[in-house]
């Protein structure tokens, strides 16, 4: 069986053997993106992984810099192909905690959360390898917001000092 390149080079899914790979494309489907599509909104109950295998996509937030201020759209992040969005498909309560939106153009290859779950459940090797990278993308998204959202805060100081303002 030939795999998608997205499956074969998503950093997610790296160092799993062919047949671990067959397994999971047998769980997959493509979904195409135009630019512009929001994929997940912040919030959503996801039941999907999605690996990009071509395009881009940008990964925001919506916050609050200060008590009664106007809700801010930050951008945390662009992801490329082979990148993951949606991993909150796989971790209980299954919200997004980021909306995706096609920056251009997507193949996506959509992953069944609760399908992939099982697989690992049944391939503990598997389910090692796929949740330490999971770790690893959730601690860099973790890192990005953090830096999103310290450089909003500056550059709304700069702006408007903080007098009176109460930090939500």
């Amino acid at each position: 069986m030939t795999l998608a390149p997205g499956l074969t080079n998503s950093v997610l899914l790296a160092g799993l053997e062919h047949a671990q790979l067959e397994r999971i494309a047998a769980i997959t489907r493509v979904v195409d993106a135009p630019r512009g599509t929001i994929v997940i909104r912040e919030g959503d109950l996801l039941k999907e992984l999605y690996i990009i295998e071509q395009g881009t996509m940008k990964l925001t937030m919506d916050a609050r810099l200060w008590e009664g201020s106007t809700t801010l759209r930050c951008i945390v992040n662009v992801i490329g192909p082979y990148g993951a969005v949606g991993w909150s498909a796989l971790v209980e309560p299954n919200l997004a905690t980021l909306s995706a939106q096609a920056k251009t153009d997507c193949r996506l290859l959509a992953i069944n959360g609760q399908r992939f779950l099982g697989l690992m459940d049944q391939d503990p090797v598997m389910g090692h390898k796929v949740m330490k990278a999971l770790a690893g993308l959730v601690a860099d998204r973790l890192e990005a917001t953090r830096q999103c959202l310290l450089s909003e805060k500056v550059a709304d100081l700069m702006r408007h000092p903080v007098m009176g303002r109460v930090l939500v």
